[in-house]
């Protein structure tokens, strides 16, 4: 299969769950006379939004933690290869890029967090 036919059907069975499933809610309250629980471990709207920035924040850190030790790599097997060194320059550099990008994620989900629950309280 090519790749623009994976993305094709996958794209169509995601819209097909994610039209389908109000109704498949409706039918299930209906039916059996109990209502659908919610399946994420916050109810609100912080806790949720939490949740998703910790969880992005984890692998964006995993992420730049493997992309060190590859532009690492990259520069001690350069052996003074000048178009090499300056491609594992470039890497260290969006390395680097990338690694502050994920400390300002931080830093927004801390102030988005404040924000919150101040307006909440």
């Amino acid at each position: 299969m090519t790749k623009r036919k994976i993305t094709l059907i996958s794209g169509n069975i995601l819209a097909f769950f994610l039209l389908a499933y109000p109704s498949f809610c409706k039918l299930s309250a209906q039916t059996s006379g109990v209502g659908i629980t919610n399946p994420l471990k916050d109810a609100t709207l912080a806790g949720f939004i939490d949740t998703i920035l910790a969880a992005v924040i984890q692998v964006g850190i995993v992420v730049v933690t493997g992309s060190i030790i590859y532009a690492g790599f990259k520069y001690v097997t350069a052996r003074g290869n000048t178009s090499k060194l300056k491609q594992a320059h470039d890497g260290i550099l969006y390395t680097l890029i990338g690694s502050a990008i994920v400390l300002g994620a931080y830093v927004v989900r801390q102030i988005v967090m404040d924000t919150i629950t101040q307006v909440l309280n």
